[in-house]
């Protein structure tokens, strides 16, 4: 009644409640005979129910089951797959599951089971495999009427789905076990495999269908290892048919496998080993066989995706044969197959699906010729290269067509997904040309090159793009000399980008890639600043388009910072283009923080410092009147409009900072600390307290804006990467003097505590200065915060990041951070990284990981430091252990355990006393009223209380073995495992749901 009532509308909450109910029947002790009574039911409901009840019962107990009574329980079952196979499809697969697993337990006899099958649905009799009763399959087969050969193909397809199953479990002995189980029924399962495929009467299309995915399922068993040589023949006799079947297959109305073709794509791909020389050209010759021309001319109308995934399998399988086979009539018709799917109407993607199957194929043959030729080994190249170099070109030629755009009202005519999927088939055909010019070479840049000029004569617009597309995808490819070569000097000087700087239309995709190539080859303009004054013309005119704006700013960028030497006599005329690009519409965020900043590459090229100084003074002029502006504005009300110009100006600033940072610098490792320079003093200081005077500024009128801080942050660490003095090497009080102004509520306060880490870094050199004042200061900064945040679980990325600056004062600022006044304060510093190490968030619990691990590595520091080092590792040493105990101990993360090995190494061979701490952590864990009073839940040591006391003194023991890191992890690993174990404890109990039947 229930399962009656389960298959009928109704409440959800109600038939919710019935499935749990019916779900605990299942497996409770009286789930067997529940099973048996459902099969003999008139509604098939029941019935499905009751052999989806043997399955689950199998899965759950039959591993526990004694030879005694599986043999009962295979028996029950043979005799129901026998008397229900003109059942439902679903009753007759489910009883069809259920008895492969029966067979395949342990404790069955799966010898012949097939031919027990087979003369049950014959004779109606059960049988033992050794009965004198019991007839063979190949007698049997011709015997049995299509519902009972339907059940029998259905048997032997998941006996096979069963057994690779079990071939892949970790159980190396119930892995073998099932091997020699499969191995057994092997021949049999052949015999009704080909008697099924060559099958013609009722249900024949599903009952060769069956027979081909049992054929795929069994190939597998037949080149194990152990398989007699005999088996594994007689299990590739079958192909010819196989193959025959797939010519002829006509699909069933009633489908319970996919088509044959997508079965033996599957074994092509997963097993190539089972296909002999032989039997591969058995399938070579049914691709190119009339059945398969019809296929692929049918593909042209309608995607025969079966068919093409048969193609390709056969392809990858077959590359190394493909590729050096030259005169090999069927190879030469398989690749003509090749190149017509790359010739299909319709746009990549969008209209034809083929060509990303056909793409997979290419790929894999341009990389076996790329091995071929770099293989010192293989002397036979220069017999079948020139071959395959051949069908390389043809493909560039036809992925060419490919990649080009529709006509732009077509194009504006698609969907956001059609669009997105025809760009990411032209970032994968980047790899492939890409590999294409590592085999052709320098012939294929002209190549691209030549295309893009005749078409430009043309004007056909489309086909530029694409040979433009080319150039850019190969590019990365080349080397420095190759980024020369005359061929894209015959491109720069061409008449191309003087007409794409006129004022004819073209594709604005023409003038995205046009400068996506300029910045590719922004190498070649460094020994050809001839072509400059032309190319930054285009560049600056492309600012004008809106929909280009950004990458033309970004493409002047790139070009000014590769080239920022040559064009330093043309500074002037950059002012002077940057004053006008402000009046346009495109001047926005982006737009000008790139062009300012390339302009400001220029003049760091500048050779005097007081060049530079003059030059960056007018830079910040321009930045000066945004901050100006920004004032007025928010003065005036118009806060949003004020705020903008204030993100202007800072995103500006910043780019000036990046831009001016040295391009070349030399470090000297031996210096003795900081000199004077031109902008400690005079001019550049002034030049130097006009961006601080700025910066405090805007964080002054701006303290609740992230995107605010955000670029003055970065205009802050711009300074720390220098190491010579520079107009953006800010005073250290000045940098803490800004940062130290924001707390736990100011927006993006992680950008400051990572600015905060980038200034301890930098100033960790030993040619850096000793900043102990400052540093003292950043740190009272970050515990205050400490303070402020409380549990690390209120925000972990926050959490997080205050770690981090900590980790930064070891090992150079270790006094500032041992000898902090008042010891409080250090207290709370330090207990803050042990609640991190309690966080369930992986991040805080690694950042903290790391602090104890850097920490307690410093054993040789002068002393009196060094004594204090000690004093603080013995006071938080107890609680540290108990909280590096619990976590491996199974509350943390599997991934986190390698991170707190590091620390927990660390503490037990950096204290004497760390082996008791330990120790006390591990047999205190099921001692609750003394936990308390190590500041420790009870419930953080609840799974390492569960193990025996045994187990956990090993643990210990072992830590006291280990050397090595890896070892202490996979000592830390096994110990979370075995913790995790001990405190799992299924539910099993019988729901408390009520049940309630109409």
């Amino acid at each position: 009644q229930l399962v009656k009532r389960l298959y009928q509308p109704g409440n959800p909450a109600l038939l919710t409640s019935i499935e749990k109910h019916l779900q605990w029947w299942q497996r409770s002790k009286d789930g067997w005979p529940m099973a048996n009574t459902m099969l003999q039911t008139a509604d098939p409901n029941v019935r499905f129910f009751g052999a989806l009840t043997y399955v689950v019962k199998l899965n759950m107990e039959g591993s526990k089951i004694n030879h005694q009574g599986m043999q009962t329980l295979s028996q029950q079952l043979v005799a129901w797959a026998a008397r229900l196979c003109e059942d439902k499809k679903s009753i007759c697969q489910k009883l069809s599951t259920a008895l492969a697993i029966c067979y395949l337990q342990p404790e069955a006899s799966a010898d012949d089971c097939l031919g027990i099958l087979a003369t049950a649905l014959h004779t109606g009799k059960i049988v033992d495999s050794l009965s004198a009763e019991a007839l063979s399959v190949d007698a049997v087969l011709p015997n049995l009427k299509p519902a009972q050969l339907l059940m029998l193909v259905r048997f032997c397809r998941a006996l096979a789905e069963e057994g690779l199953s079990r071939l892949r479990s970790d159980d190396k002995k119930a892995a073998a076990r099932s091997q020699d189980q499969m191995e057994s029924n092997l021949l049999s399962a052949v015999q009704v495999i080909g008697f099924a495929i060559r099958f013609s009467g009722d249900h024949k299309g599903l009952i060769q269908n069956l027979a081909v995915d049992s054929f795929v399922k069994w190939a597998p068993f037949s080149i194990m290892g152990s398989t007699p040589l005999e088996s594994c023949d007689k299990v590739r006799e079958l192909l010819p048919s196989v193959l025959i079947c797939i010519s002829e297959w006509e699909e069933p109305e009633i489908s319970e496998v996919g088509e044959p073709l997508d079965l033996m794509s599957e074994l092509l791909t997963s097993h190539p080993i089972f296909f002999r020389p032989a039997d591969l050209r058995e399938v070579a010759e049914l691709i190119c066989s009339p059945f398969g021309q019809a296929r692929i001319a049918a593909a042209h109308d309608e995607a025969d995706r079966a068919f093409i995934q048969f193609l390709v399998a056969y392809g990858d399988v077959e590359t190394a044969k493909i590729a050096t086979s030259v005169n090999d009539p069927l190879v030469e018709q398989f690749l003509e197959m090749m190149h017509n799917l790359l010739r299909f109407e319709g746009y990549a993607a969008v209209d034809d699906d083929v060509i990303l199957e056909a793409q997979q194929f290419w790929a894999g043959y341009i990389d076996f010729v790329l091995d071929s030729m770099e293989d010192e080994k293989r002397r036979d190249w220069q017999g079948w290269g020139a071959c395959t170099k051949g069908h390389i070109t043809r493909m560039v030629e036809e992925l060419w067509v490919k990649i080009q755009y529709p006509p732009s009202v077509e194009y504006d005519a698609w969907n956001m997904e059609e669009k997105k999927s025809f760009g990411q088939f032209r970032v994968d055909i980047r790899d492939i040309l890409q590999a294409a010019y590592r085999v052709l070479g320098s012939d294929l840049l002209q190549a691209f090159v030549r295309i893009a000029l005749s078409s430009t004569a043309e004007r056909n617009w489309i086909q530029v793009e694409a040979a433009l597309y080319g150039l850019n995808a190969v590019a990365e490819c080349l080397n420095e000399r190759e980024l020369r070569d005359d061929a894209i000097g015959n491109l720069f000087n061409s008449s191309l980008y003087p007409m794409l700087s006129g004022d004819d239309p073209v594709p604005y995709f023409l003038r995205r890639t046009a400068m996506n190539t300029i910045g590719q080859y922004d190498s070649y303009f460094e020994h050809h600043p001839e072509n400059l004054p032309g190319i930054l013309n285009f560049l600056f005119k492309s600012l004008e388009g809106k929909s280009i704006a950004d990458i033309a700013a970004k493409s002047i960028w790139s070009l000014c910072k590769a080239c920022r030497g040559s064009l330093t006599p043309e500074l002037n005329t950059f002012f002077q283009q940057y004053q006008n690009f402000l009046g346009w519409e495109t001047a926005k965020n982006f737009t000008k923080e790139k062009v300012i900043g390339a302009v400001a590459a220029i003049a760091q090229a500048l050779p005097a410092d007081a060049e530079k100084n003059g030059a960056l003074n007018h830079l910040l002029d321009f930045v000066s009147a945004d901050v100006k502006t920004s004032l007025e504005q928010a003065a005036a009300g118009e806060t949003d409009l004020g705020h903008n110009t204030a993100i202007d100006a800072m995103l500006c600033l910043a780019s000036i900072a990046k831009s001016f940072q040295e391009s070349m610098e030399v470090v000297d490792l031996d210096g003795d600390g900081v000199t004077q320079s031109y902008w400690d003093t005079g001019a550049g200081a002034a030049t130097q307290q006009h961006i601080i005077q700025m910066l405090s500024t805007m964080m002054e009128v701006w303290p609740d804006s992230g995107s605010v801080l955000e670029p003055i942050c970065a205009t802050l660490r711009a300074g720390y990467i220098e190491t010579s003095p520079g107009p953006f090497v800010l005073p250290p009080s000045a940098t803490v003097g800004l940062l130290t102004r924001t707390n736990i509520t100011t927006k993006l306060i992680e950008q400051v505590l990572h600015t905060e880490c980038a200034f301890l870094r930098a100033h960790t050199m030993k040619t850096s200065k000793y900043i102990e004042k400052e540093a003292e200061a950043v740190l009272n900064h970050v515990i205050s915060m400490i303070r402020d945040l409380g549990e690390p679980r209120n925000d972990p990325e926050l959490a997080q990041s205050l770690v981090d600056v900590l980790v930064r004062y070891i090992p150079r600022y270790t006094p500032v951070l041992a000898n902090l006044q008042p010891q409080e304060a250090l207290e709370v510093a330090l207990q803050f990284t042990i609640q991190c190490l309690k966080a369930p968030e992986p991040l805080p619990k690694r950042s903290a990981s790391n602090f104890w691990n850097t920490f307690l590595a410093q054993t040789s520091q002068p002393q009196p430091l060094q004594q204090s080092l000690d004093m603080i590792a013995t006071h938080f040493g107890p609680l540290l252990a108990t909280t590096l105990t619990a976590q491996v101990g199974g509350i943390c993360m599997r991934s986190d355990v390698e991170f707190l090995a590091e620390p927990l190494k660390k503490l037990y061979g950096r204290h004497t006393r760390a082996k008791a701490w330990f120790y006390d952590a591990l047999m205190l864990s099921n001692e609750a009223a003394n936990l308390s009073q190590r500041e420790i839940a009870e419930a953080e040591l609840e799974m390492v209380a569960r193990m025996p006391v045994e187990e956990r003194k090993m643990f210990v023991r072992t830590l006291g073995l280990t050397v090595d890191l890896g070892t202490v992890r996979r000592v830390c690993g096994e110990f979370w495992q075995r913790a995790r174990t001990a405190a799992y404890q299924p539910d099993i109990a019988e729901p408390d749901v009520p049940v309630y039947l109409d």
